[in-house]
């Protein structure tokens, strides 16, 4: 009996220094180091709107920080640490936007993402020797062209011209385009619209500000009678002309591209558009209603002045974007950004593409509605 108390006892010892033994080892063994990975986001911020602005720069950082969390997990789990770091600039201040274009790649960016207009996109490509770009929303036709870790999510203006050039038969055979000289998918839009249109163009009338005189164009549609007016605009320009054109020729009816906005975030009521003139848009997409199921976000909706606002589809485009960085990430298993910098060049130009649809907007009431989705083909 005492032999068995002795042995027992014994076997109690041994069973308790291996627990010992057990949990110092498990303490003593290091966690895994993470591999920081610096995204770099660069977005213009415009003086003459700040309050539009201002509310495009928090549905931004909601955007990366609801992206960055959900991935959490998954990056950890590949070795990786997502870093944001934000950069905005002043929408007409070249070097400001070179300046944070340096600054992150002189940071060891692995990627930037942004900014979502051609003209600033375009622009801080150029000037990066080693560090990928993506932009949202970005679709000078130039920019398809571009070095092999240069990309956009969106589609090209020829085929945004091309697709509405077919959805607009019924508006007429004539028309007449004003576009901004200074901006590349404009031109690029309105270029494509009239090859692809096959109808009559009366003129182009060329500008090159947001509030041009416009007696000379209001001349040349008296002379030159037409069906509609093509306004691949931004929405500033294409609202002032609108609100001007309108008055003097209520029949002409306008259509134009992404420029102009969607159903959740446009500023064409803000420049006098009448509320019977009639126009339509063309855009990649989804409209305010489907845009949760299609990202697959609950909600980014925000309240704003007690109003509550869904953002545009370049802010949900972020998440989508971060979620195929992350798998690429954990695919790549790069430990550095010039390792992962070779990985995303032998991609495709379309690799951050999610299949976005093609969405149509009418312009009626003085605002832009959701008309329907067409086929790219």
């Amino acid at each position: 009996m005492d032999t068995l108390t002795c042995f027992g006892k014994k076997h109690k010892l041994i069973l308790l220094f291996t627990l010992l033994f057990t949990l110092h080892a498990v303490q003593a063994k290091p966690k895994p180091t993470l591999i920081d990975v610096k995204l770099g986001v660069m977005e213009s911020l415009s003086p003459t709107a700040p309050s539009s602005s201002e509310r495009y720069k928090r549905f931004l950082e909601a955007a990366i920080y609801y992206a960055a969390g959900e991935n959490e997990a998954k990056l950890t789990k590949c070795g990786y640490r997502l870093v944001p770091s934000i950069h905005y600039f002043d929408n007409y201040d070249i070097k400001e936007l070179m300046d944070a274009t340096k600054k992150l790649e002189n940071s060891d960016a692995w990627m930037i993402i942004g900014p979502r207009r051609s003209g600033h996109f375009l622009t801080a490509a150029k000037n990066l020797n080693k560090t990928p770009i993506l932009s949202t929303m970005a679709n000078a036709d130039e920019i398809y062209t571009l070095n092999n870790t240069t990309f956009s999510m969106y589609p090209s203006a020829s085929q945004l011209a091309k697709l509405l050039s077919a959805n607009t038969r019924h508006y007429g055979n004539s028309f007449a385009t004003v576009v901004d000289v200074r901006c590349k998918p404009c031109t690029d839009f309105a270029k494509a619209f009239r090859n692809a249109h096959g109808g009559k163009e009366a003129f182009a009338h060329e500008v090159a500000c947001s509030t041009p005189d416009l007696k000379l164009l209001i001349q040349k549609l008296q002379n030159h009678p037409i069906d509609f007016l093509v306004l691949p605009n931004y929405s500033d320009l294409t609202g002032y002309i609108i609100a001007e054109v309108h008055k003097h020729y209520p029949h002409i009816r306008f259509i134009g591209a992404d420029g102009w906005g969607e159903d959740s975030f446009s500023l064409m009521q803000g420049y006098g558009v009448s509320k019977s003139a009639e126009g339509l848009a063309i855009r990649s997409g989804m409209q305010k209603a489907d845009k949760p199921s299609h990202f697959r976000v609950y909600s980014l909706d925000r309240e704003i002045n007690q109003e509550v606002i869904t953002p545009p589809n370049s802010v949900y485009a972020v998440v989508s974007a971060i979620r195929i960085l992350t798998n690429d990430l954990c695919e790549a298993k790069a430990a550095d950004k010039t390792a992962f910098r070779h990985f995303l060049a032998k991609k495709q130009k379309s690799h951050f593409q999610t299949g976005a649809k093609y969405s149509l907007y009418q312009l009626a009431d003085g605002k832009l509605t959701f008309v329907k989705y067409v086929d790219n083909r």
